[in-house]
């Protein structure tokens, strides 16, 4: 009883404080390091995958041209609802000893890197902010 208490206590002064209080308190760098998980397939459409636990290390920059964050990294040339310019990034690992490639060459890794642009030519009123 007394967690459930406590808990409820913290909820209530954690939302108790106004936005702005908490939005100066969000530092411009923050650094850190975890485990990940990472699964990834031999090749694009392949049954069978290679697993790996990786140390990661995170960076986090909430600068006023250039942020960086745990699911991207992207630098605001311009501001815009309608426009999107994305670079994403994707590779795969070597493959060796794949069933379903028995007696062709093993494969190399890949790297590839790409734009994207996403323009929105419509949006309901219900998800315009």
């Amino acid at each position: 009883m007394r967690f459930s208490c406590a808990f409820l206590y913290a909820a209530a002064l954690t939302l108790a404080l106004p936005p702005p209080a908490l939005a100066d308190q969000v530092p411009l760098w923050e650094v850190g390091a975890g485990v990940a998980a990472i699964d990834f397939p031999h090749y694009r459409g392949s049954n069978e995958r290679k697993s790996y636990l990786l140390p990661i290390p995170y960076i986090i920059y909430r600068g006023d041209f250039l942020k960086i964050d745990r699911q991207r990294v992207r630098g605001e040339l311009f501001q815009s609802d309608k426009v999107e310019l994305d670079i994403s990034v994707n590779g795969s690992v070597p493959v060796k000893n794949n069933g379903a490639r028995q007696g062709m060459p093993n494969l190399d890794p890949t790297f590839e890197i790409g734009p994207s642009l996403n323009v929105m030519l419509y949006q309901p009123e219900s998800q315009q902010g």
